[in-house]
């Protein structure tokens, strides 16, 4: 390599020899950057609300469920409450048949979990309905599983239904599915 300067005025040595090793220190920075990050949790991506919502109950996360979720004595309750904050939408969508839609006024399986949901803002009010009725957690859980497994939440919903027709004089005025 020649000590002549790459440009008018340039001084000689003065050359891109720093250029490839500033490059290659540039990357592995912002590797190390990004793997620290993911070990910390922290997001080198803005998530959207609906998402920090849900991380923020997530198991592990920050946020925290009220006791008579934590606390509550039947089994796969708090499992359904994370599945509420994961599933609100869908499950906005699902009729609850266990009569709660004439003594509480819900509108769907939704609202036995979750009265009130802002993910604008990430607050949310639960319902301590949920955390005692084995109908309303099985509902939850019979619809997760079924839009895990790739069903439609129209197919779900049908499926739903069917399964409690003997009970559709309890079922919440949940709209029809639109499309």
């Amino acid at each position: 390599m020649s000590n002549q300067p790459d440009k008018p005025g340039a001084r000689p040595g003065n050359s891109r020899k720093w250029l490839k090793p500033a490059v290659v220190a540039g990357v592995v920075f912002l590797g190390l950057s990004a793997g620290l990050a993911t070990t910390l949790g922290i997001s080198m991506v803005k998530d959207s609300p609906v998402e920090q919502r849900k991380a923020k109950y997530s198991s592990g996360g920050y946020g925290k469920f009220p006791t008579y979720v934590t606390n509550a004595d039947l089994p796969n309750a708090q499992k359904s409450y994370q599945f509420a904050v994961d599933y609100t939408e869908e499950l906005d969508q699902i009729p609850c048949f266990c009569g709660c839609g004439q003594h509480a006024g819900h509108k769907s399986v939704r609202y036995c979990f979750i009265e009130r949901d802002d993910p604008k803002n990430e607050n949310i009010l639960f319902d301590p309905h949920g955390a005692g009725c084995q109908m309303c957690i099985d509902l939850v859980l019979e619809a997760v599983e079924g839009l895990e497994n790739g069903d439609s939440l129209k197919d779900v919903r049908a499926r739903i239904e069917e399964q409690w027709k003997d009970s559709i004089d309890s079922m919440t005025p949940t709209p029809p599915i639109k499309g």
